[in-house]
């Protein structure tokens, strides 16, 4: 077991470093990109399965270059539209809703997949986001170790993660997050207390409308990371010079501590009301 560990780790630094691509064919039936300019704002790179941006209210959103082509890829499909029906539509509306001046780098990729992940992650950072939002699928065990490499190896973005309970990781630059409907209980071990960074409430989204076109709602962990970045997004909009870190320092300054007596908890506290902190008149 401890073998497989390291052979993983490797295999994620040597990704990262070298910025390998896989190649999967073209899917020409996805829907083209609408025309647009760039919103402008600050950018905040969605890695995840995708999103319907034929939806105007997010197609207004995408980050665009010079001349109008999106900041954004599908690594599933090769291509520069990173399209799906489901995906993680809801998570984006939820990011753009409160995340007030966030624009979209969407970059659609098997987060189950080593290669996929790591070539989604490599194209966020060369991109203008400073704030890099994780979408985890259900299936991707690897998930925590690429990210907490990506983390070291780009210290300038501020990478939000869903955390995966089974393996611990952290980095200045990196926020891993939980959701919590209600008030979170303390961690009954110290194992589970140093897995999450910071516990944020999905209250209030649980029974959210459906975006028109995405047939499901986000998880709790993808309402924290939606919110989080979102966070993050206004912050960096008052606080422009910030580094990565500083964000992170400044986002769990917010947290109330988890009181002894009070399902998962995190070591930095959580924050009920993140929509209070740094709202823009």
């Amino acid at each position: 077991m401890a073998r497989r560990t390291r052979i993983s780790a490797t295999v994620v630094m040597l990704v990262l470093f070298n910025g390998a691509s896989a190649h999967y064919p073209a899917r020409a039936a996805d829907p083209q990109v609408p025309a647009g300019r760039d919103p402008g704002g600050y950018p905040v790179a969605v890695i995840g399965s995708g999103i319907d941006y034929t939806q105007p209210h997010l197609a207004n959103m995408l980050a665009r270059d010079g001349e109008g082509e999106i900041i954004g890829y599908d690594f599933i499909d090769d291509d520069r539209r990173p399209y799906a029906a489901l995906g993680t539509t809801d998570s984006a509306e939820i990011l753009t809703a409160e995340g007030q001046a966030a624009t979209l780098v969407v970059v659609r990729a098997d987060t189950s997949s080593i290669q996929s992940l790591a070539n989604a992650i490599g194209y966020a950072a060369k991109s203008p986001a400073i704030i890099v939002a994780i979408f985890r699928s259900e299936h991707a065990r690897d998930a925590a170790k690429i990210v907490s490499a990506a983390a070291t190896r780009f210290p300038s973005r501020l990478f939000i993660f869903g955390g995966d309970e089974t393996q611990p990781v952290s980095a200045a630059n990196l926020i891993v997050v939980t959701g919590v409907d209600g008030k979170p209980t303390p961690a009954t071990t110290a194992s589970d207390q140093n897995t999450f960074d910071l516990a944020v409430s999905t209250a209030g989204l649980w029974q959210r409308p459906v975006a028109k076109s995405s047939g499901k709602t986000a998880s709790p962990s993808d309402i924290a990371v939606a919110r989080t970045a979102a966070l993050a997004a206004r912050l960096r909009a008052v606080a422009t010079d910030a580094s990565a870190a500083d964000l992170k320092t400044r986002i769990l300054e917010l947290a109330e501590p988890i009181a002894l007596t009070e399902p998962k908890a995190a070591k930095g506290g959580w924050i009920a009301e993140p929509r209070r902190h740094f709202w823009l008149e």
